[in-house]
């Protein structure tokens, strides 16, 4: 199973959090993130220094675990 690109805004960080929880407890399920420069948005700017916004970090986070 793969989870197509997934991804929220500030308010959405609790769901994404217990998503995120799902997606690794599940680890036969692959998953990608959000585009990062299209709503909604995982990164402050599209030009550097690039930084995310605050979902943006969650998603970050979970791609480095």
């Amino acid at each position: 199973v793969f989870v197509g690109e997934w991804g929220g805004e500030e308010q959405d960080l609790d769901w994404g959090k217990q998503f995120a929880a799902f997606l690794r407890s599940a680890s036969v399920v692959g998953w990608t993130a959000w585009s990062w420069q299209d709503k909604p948005f995982l990164l402050q700017s599209p030009r550097p220094p690039y930084l995310p916004t605050p979902f943006g970090s969650l998603v970050q986070t979970e791609l480095r675990a």
